[in-house]
């Protein structure tokens, strides 16, 4: 069995947004799941992915209605197009369909990303991607899309679109994707943190053709903190705590470290919980909560990735700029 999944307000907004952005969206349009690392965004995708699929009995003979990939960085740190064309054509070519399995009987919703990245690594993907173009592998994804009635492609870790060689460059791809998406007949769920503004900004045609779905995280302020609290308790009993309510006794440590963010509070208990078994402990104390806690570098830059999203997720189109636009004084 995998784990217990703690269902919660802001994952519940946010599958409730991208389900319904899917259910408008129009083939060749781009729909934005955006949120920090830490929030859920592939545990939104897992339930959104089996949620507009239904059940494999009412898809049809050989037809798919969504599959799902990474953007990786493969090539020296960078994003090569090449890749995401040999994902692409390998989830239709070898479908996995781990993510129909029940999210609690699964241990992590990139399950069938860790699947793809096992046989890709394989000498008949490898032999694949010496002998046959970019172009090939696109042209074969666009037929087969069509032959299997795809409908939705996620793609996550879209930033690392940006990610590109010198000579590239991510406005290009990005045209280039939506000329794929439209040909195919698909609407692409791009996954990705605030990085990915760039892929969208200053970009016209990008925009027409988007929807945003933003994940936010729990603030510090006291409606947001009233829902916090019952998550950090309820998470709190996984772990050997020495008092039950020692985590909301220290719950501004506790959001010092994790900025609302569920994952990333799962990772910072885990740490504290590793510490008390370093140490010979029965259970976790305060101290143990201190040492596991963030350096002082750590911590600025989750925040400073945090705020940053904060910003976007407020003013998305800009308006910003559109007031001060429109409050510039003309000449007459």
């Amino acid at each position: 069995m995998g784990p217990v999944i703690i269902r919660h307000s802001l994952y519940e907004n946010a599958v409730a947004a991208c389900s319904a952005a899917l259910a408008r969206a129009r083939p060749g349009a781009l729909v934005w799941l955006i949120g920090p690392s830490g929030v859920g965004k592939s545990e939104v995708r897992y339930e959104v992915m089996r949620r507009v699929s239904g059940s494999p009995i009412g898809w049809g003979v050989g037809r798919i209605p969504a599959i799902a990939v990474r953007a990786a960085r493969t090539d020296r740190n960078k994003f090569n197009p090449k890749d995401l064309a040999m994902r692409l054509a390998h989830g239709l070519r070898e479908p996995d369909f781990s993510w129909l399995t029940a999210r609690s009987e699964v241990s992590s919703p990139d399950v069938a990303h860790l699947h793809a990245e096992v046989r890709l690594a394989g000498n008949r993907w490898a032999l694949i991607r010496a002998s046959t173009t970019e172009h090939s592998l696109r042209n074969e994804f666009e037929q087969h899309a069509k032959l299997r009635s795809l409908k939705w492609v996620f793609i996550e870790e879209v930033h690392s679109l940006l990610s590109v060689h010198a000579r590239q460059a991510a406005s290009n791809y990005m045209t280039s994707l939506m000329q794929m998406a439209e040909e195919a007949g698909l609407v692409l769920v791009l996954i990705g943190t605030h990085e990915a503004e760039n892929l969208w900004l200053n970009n016209e045609e990008v925009r027409n053709r988007s929807n945003w779905v933003w994940f936010r995280r729990y603030k510090s302020g006291q409606q947001d903190m009233r829902l916090f609290a019952p998550l950090v308790k309820a998470l709190g009993r996984r772990y050997p705590l020495t008092v039950r309510d020692l985590l909301i006794k220290h719950l501004d440590l506790v959001m010092l470290n994790c900025a609302g963010l569920i994952g990333t509070l799962e990772r910072y208990l885990d740490r504290c919980d590793l510490i008390r078994q370093e140490h010979g402990a029965l259970e976790i104390t305060i101290k143990h909560l201190e040492a596991a806690s963030r350096k002082k570098s750590e911590l600025e830059q989750l925040w400073d990735t945090v705020h940053a999203f904060d910003r976007l997720s407020e003013d998305p189109v800009g308006r910003e700029d559109l007031m001060d636009y429109v409050n510039r004084p003309r000449a007459r």
